[in-house]
């Protein structure tokens, strides 16, 4: 069998279905985020009980056992009662259910079997009416003649009508036997998918969520670029790009050099102060258009509110992606217990197969 598939949805996709509209996105992201982002390099332990491990298996599991189950319905009614009765419900001889078949001289059934019509049966008549079943086709003739035999109970050589009556009754009540046999396993089955259908649900959102977290975590842990740290650290400071820029031009001459820019950087603190000559100088050059050394007013407070913008686009983006997480653990949470609920009222699978006790508890989860 397949292996469970635990396809992640989109980001936008699970946006749209827990968290809404963008106006939500926003009040969500300014209501106490930040404190979980504050430390980046922080673990944060599982939001929801089970891995999407701890499911997939199970529902594996219980597909296994449900294709088992429909995988004996065509091994029933193989004896010979049964079968006869089967092929009679095949001719439309019989309706659907009927136990029992009450003859007399002139049923229909009867006078078709008795083509001499002298009130009986004889051994020509049993093999020719026997044969125009069609799960009896391809009987031996010895089997044939048994089962003549097994209801001639006076011995007589002939099957009267009150022993066709009872063959009739065996027959039947074997096959009605195999047809509600046959529809237990069928609901057993159909109950055992039902689990299976539930588990999979829970795998896979659960795997959604767990994709999700990585993303973030991926995301809290790579470092930021020089630019992003730099806007970072003036926003802790709560610097407007117009105010630094005439603070960091200590001269008055209204430009700033590589020198006295690499100097205000590394003042920002936050990491900062052990960043190297090389990127610092990029970051300048970047801005400097026209190759003088120098950046104007205009160029530094333009590069400053670009820094700043950087720095805060990165931290909506991590706001937003736990934003996303929040809003998924509480249908994570109730499609993990929805699952566990079907398996605890589900049919016990066999020893062979995954434990029921093992899926009431979680596997490798604190």
């Amino acid at each position: 069998m397949d292996s469970i598939k635990q396809k992640v949805g989109g980001r936008e996709e699970w946006r749209d279905r827990h968290v809404g509209s963008s106006g939500n996105m926003q009040a969500a992201r300014s209501a106490s985020l930040h404190a979980e982002l504050q430390n980046p390099s922080k673990p944060v332990g599982p939001r929801v009980k089970y891995p999407s491990t701890h499911f997939s298996p199970l529902a594996v599991a219980y597909e296994e056992r449900a294709m088992g189950l429909e995988n004996q319905v065509p091994l029933l009614g193989d004896d010979l009662p049964s079968r006869i009765g089967m092929g009679l419900y095949e001719l439309g001889k019989v309706k659907d259910g009927q136990t029992a078949v009450k003859m007399n001289a002139k049923s229909e059934i009867y006078l078709e079997w008795d083509k001499n019509k002298d009130g009986r049966l004889n051994i020509p008549e049993w093999r020719q009416q026997i044969r125009k079943i069609p799960t009896c086709q391809n009987i031996h003739v010895k089997e044939v003649d048994a089962l003549f035999e097994s209801f001639d109970s006076d011995r007589s050589g002939f099957i009267e009508m009150k022993e066709l009556n009872a063959a009739f009754n065996e027959w039947l009540d074997a096959a009605n036997d195999v047809k509600k046999t046959a529809e237990s396993i069928s609901k057993r089955a159909s109950s055992l998918r039902d689990v299976a259908h539930d588990l999979r649900r829970a795998a896979r959102q659960t795997a959604e969520l767990e994709a999700q977290e990585s993303k973030l975590a991926v995301m809290k842990t790579s470092d930021p670029t020089l630019g992003s740290r730099i806007g970072r650290a003036l926003m802790a400071r709560n610097m407007k790009a117009a105010l630094a820029a005439q603070q960091w031009d200590t001269s008055g001459d209204g430009q700033i050099d590589k020198f006295e820019f690499r100097h205000h950087i590394r003042r920002l603190g936050r990491g900062l102060q052990a960043v190297a000559d090389e990127p610092l100088d990029e970051l300048f050059d970047g801005l400097d258009i026209d190759k003088s050394g120098v950046l104007d007013m205009t160029e530094l407070k333009s590069l400053m509110a670009r820094l700043q913008e950087e720095a805060a686009k990165s931290q909506r983006e991590l706001e937003d992606e736990l934003v996303l997480i929040k809003a998924m653990v509480t249908p994570v949470t109730k499609a993990q217990k929805e699952a566990l609920m079907a398996v605890k009222n589900a049919e016990p699978l066999p020893a062979t197969s995954y434990d029921r006790d093992e899926a009431a508890s979680p596997t490798g989860v604190s």
